[in-house]
């Protein structure tokens, strides 16, 4: 059996990240690769019902299933039992910790793949993906799970859907009127080291609406960053105005109305990029080299704070020092939606 043939015959095809945001929306160039090499193929999904809704409309994945956050034993075993008629072919596990691992060997595909754990992960797949060495971005780690079917796929954009009919719904609801400058801005992160520290947005803010008279600003506000958001429009001034919290849905269609995106490490910072709007990312610990490998792709840039590496208490107030306004305008510079006229 050639290639050709040995890839007509795949009928079935799981890919599992269970869990994080961003993690979800890198692994979508998984799903664009598979789609391409296997036209013919039914290709699933399985996340924690958390994420799940990113992935609606996607493209290249025709059923999302889920678990629960913290699903007991008994959830578990009978989402990984639903998920085992009919056969899975091929399952690619981009997590790789025991809970996933487990779920794989219940759903009993006929060929397996995860990451390389060590001996953890011997009796869990049939593969055990490696990394290149050299290659650190996420995107690249999650792409190497195909080898051992596809051979080496290249790196593709992340990519996301929102439809007309959501780009609509808050537009009226937002009042978001077509062809406004809009600038979104997200000072909320999942941890204190990833935060830019709040007095840093009112300046960064007023230098823009220098540079762009009409410029309108949203500040995205979440659960537990609602006084964050409020401080910084208090400490604006000009057409600014804070979000509601918003489901996920909704707020990926009040991205798509923006001209720039400018947020701290984290999933929303993945999701505008996978959306095609020009992003600004500031970067605290982690390794934007990993986690931002978009600057090539288009008109996306990321600053790192001088907590490059520092783990901060959760007591700790101030986020990331280093990054300053400055930096954070020249990254915005790089892709001239703002420069004057």
């Amino acid at each position: 059996m050639n290639d050709t043939q040995r890839l007509d015959s795949i009928r079935r095809v799981l890919v599992t990240r269970l869990r994080w945001l961003g993690d979800v929306v890198m692994s979508t160039p998984m799903l664009d690769a598979l789609r391409q090499a296997l036209p013919q193929a039914r290709i699933e999904y399985l996340t924690y019902t958390t994420f799940a809704p990113v992935l609606q409309g996607h493209q290249a994945c025709d059923q999302i299933h889920t678990l629960t956050p913290k699903a007991g034993p008994l959830e578990t075993f009978a989402v990984a039992r639903s998920l085992r008629r009919p056969e899975i072919d091929w399952c690619f596990d981009t997590l790789g910790n025991p809970r996933s691992g487990i779920m794989v060997r219940l759903m009993g595909p006929r060929h397996s793949v995860g990451p390389d754990r060590g001996f953890r992960s011997r009796p869990l797949y049939e593969y055990r993906q490696r990394h290149e060495p050299g290659e650190r971005s996420a995107v690249r780690h999650q792409l190497d799970l195909l080898t051992p079917l596809l051979g080496r796929v290249e790196v593709r954009p992340t990519s996301l859907h929102v439809t007309d009919a959501e780009r609509d719904a808050v537009a009226a609801q937002f009042r978001l009127d077509a062809g406004a400058d809009l600038l979104l801005v997200h000072p909320g992160a999942s941890r204190p080291d990833k935060v830019w520290p709040l007095e840093c947005w009112p300046d960064l803010i007023s230098q823009l609406q220098r540079l762009r008279p009409g410029l309108r600003v949203r500040v995205i506000s979440q659960p537990g960053w609602e006084a964050a958001a409020d401080e910084i429009v208090e400490g604006g001034s000009g057409d600014i105005a804070s979000l509601p919290a918003l489901g996920l849905r909704q707020l990926m269609a009040v991205l798509t109305h923006a001209s720039l995106y400018v947020g701290n490490d984290g999933g929303i910072l993945h999701t505008a990029v996978a959306l095609r709007v020009p992003t600004v990312g500031i970067f605290g610990p982690t390794d934007k080299a990993v986690w931002f490998p978009y600057e090539s792709w288009g008109p996306y840039r990321a600053v790192h704070g001088a907590g490059e590496g520092r783990r901060v208490k959760k007591s700790e107030r101030g986020g990331t020092p280093g990054a300053g306004v400055g930096e954070v305008l020249d990254a915005i510079d790089q892709l001239r939606p703002f420069t004057p006229s």
